[in-house]
Order: structure tokens, then C-alpha cells, then sequence
């Protein structure tokens, strides 16, 4: 028998319910491409530590989770809306784990990942064994990567221990100055940063001001070579991603 699609095309919960194992680790998988997420689904549902309660689209996931109340999201990365349907997720159900499926091996896209919350790293070649034994990591508390993602984001957290502390005072930038002095050196316009913060456009501007009064600058686009050079930033700016563009192009550049 197939998974249950949120859209109620294929089964109801009650269908499943006399099969369903005690203890198996309920998995909800996500994606826009139905035949990815119904292949999926019936490939890890043959595994006895899981147990695949549905399947939706991005847009319908909040839905899906709401319904089926699963242990893990599996969700396709290569979506447009991936980091967004994270946050949607997870402010929903804060105990839920949601693991990454199809993430490359770039900084960028793994840092993406891990400002978001995401409890498990899955690259595009994974065979459906490793997919599951990321889910079964993640519930654990636990993150299985590949050596080289583990390579790259260990090398962050390096280097943000290694920063100095040149700030103090009324110099210090505040956490969300740090968010912004981030987003900022990404490249992202006022509108951009509104939207990946859920804040006001005003609200950007003054916190502007702010970052450029404290790290004496005088033009956004010398904050990203004070990054590099005099890191100002702590492990807490890190916890918004930087790749949460309002544009569908933007979106997808991180994966």
C-alpha cells in the first residue's frame, strides 16, 4: 500500500493504522516532484525502524504535519522554498527533526542548512540505506554527513572561535545588528533582509545605521571585507539563513 499523500489522493491514516509498527520512526517526505517523494516514501517504508505516514508538496507540508504529526520531515532541498518550508515546519512542531535530502557539498548550502536547524545532511547520490540511517541519527540527536561536509562546517566553527573580541561597549553590535552585518555581507538589499528576518523595511534601515555607525564604515558594500578581515560576528549570528531570498532564482543558487 502507498503512503498517504496530504491532498488525500492515495490513503487515509485509519487505512495504515493495522500495520503500523509501535516505535518505528514516523517520516513525512516533502517534495514538489510527486514521483520523487511517492519513490521515496515506499523505498524507506520497507525499512522496519521507519514508517512513512505521508507524503506532500512544500506548500501542502504545514498541512501534512499538522495531520500526521511525524517524528521527521524529509524534505527535498532542491525546491525553491526548502529553507522557508524549514522555518514553517519547525514553528509548527519545535520538536519535529527535519533532514535535508539532495544537499550539496558547498559551504554555502551547508551553512544554509545549519542556520536553519536542520537535523541531517543527505547528498544527492545517498543510497535509500543511508537516507534512513540519517533519520535514525537525527532522532537521536545526532548529524551524519559525509567527511567533507563535516570538513566544512567544522572549519566554520573554527573560525568564529578564533575571532577576536574587538568590541565592547556601546561598540558592541547587538545580535540582530550581527544578523544584519551577515545579511549584509551576503549582498542582500534592505527588502531582501526584511524577508529573510520577518521584519520591517524601516526596521532594516535603522539596524543599517547602526552596523555602520558601530563598524565605522561608511558604505554597505565595505561590510563584507570587515567580515573577512576583523571578524565582529558570534555563533548567534549564524541562526537565520543567509540563502532565504524572496526570488525563486535566488533560492535555488545555494543548492
Amino acid at each position: 500500500m502507498q503512503p498517504n499523500e496530504v491532498a488525500g489522493e492515495i490513503a487515509s491514516p485509519s487505512e495504515r493504522t493495522a500495520y503500523a509498527i509501535p516505535r518505528r520512526i514516523s517520516v513525512l517526505v516533502v517534495s514538489d516532484v510527486r514521483l520523487v517523494r511517492e519513490g521515496i516514501a515506499q523505498a524507506l517504508d520497507q525499512d522496519k525502524a521507519l514508517h512513512v505516514v505521508g507524503t506532500a508538496p512544500p506548500e501542502q507540508a504545514g498541512q501534512a504535519v499538522a495531520r500526521f504529526r511525524p517524528d521527521v520531515a524529509l524534505l527535498d532541498m532542491r525546491v525553491a522554498i526548502a529553507l522557508e518550508t524549514v522555518h514553517a515546519l519547525r514553528s509548527m512542531q519545535s520538536a519535529l527533526e527535519v533532514v535535508a535530502l539532495g544537499v550539496t557539498e558547498s559551504e554555502k548550502a551547508l551553512l544554509a542548512c545549519a542556520q536553519a536547524g536542520i537535523s541531517g545532511l543527505i547528498p544527492p547520490n545517498a543510497s535509500t540505506q543511508e537516507v534512513s540511517k540519517a533519520v535514525q541519527s537525527a532522532m537521536r540527536g545526532e548529524l551524519i554527513c559525509s567527511p567533507r561536509m563535516a570538513g566544512i562546517l567544522l572549519s566554520r566553527i573554527r573560525m568564529m572561535g578564533s575571532m577576536p573580541d574587538e568590541q565592547s561597549g556601546s561598540d558592541a553590535l547587538t545580535k540582530r545588528e550581527h544578523e544584519i552585518a551577515v545579511l549584509i555581507g551576503e549582498g542582500l538589499s534592505n527588502k531582501q533582509i526584511a524577508f529573510a528576518l520577518g521584519i520591517q523595511n524601516a526596521t532594516v534601515k535603522n539596524h543599517v545605521h547602526n552596523v555602520l555607525g558601530k563598524m565605522r564604515l561608511s558604505r554597505r558594500s565595505q561590510v563584507s571585507a570587515r567580515l573577512r578581515n576583523v571578524a565582529v560576528l558570534g555563533l548567534d549570528a549564524f541562526r537565520h539563513p543567509v540563502a532565504a531570498f524572496p526570488s525563486e532564482q535566488a533560492a535555488q543558487s545555494w543548492v
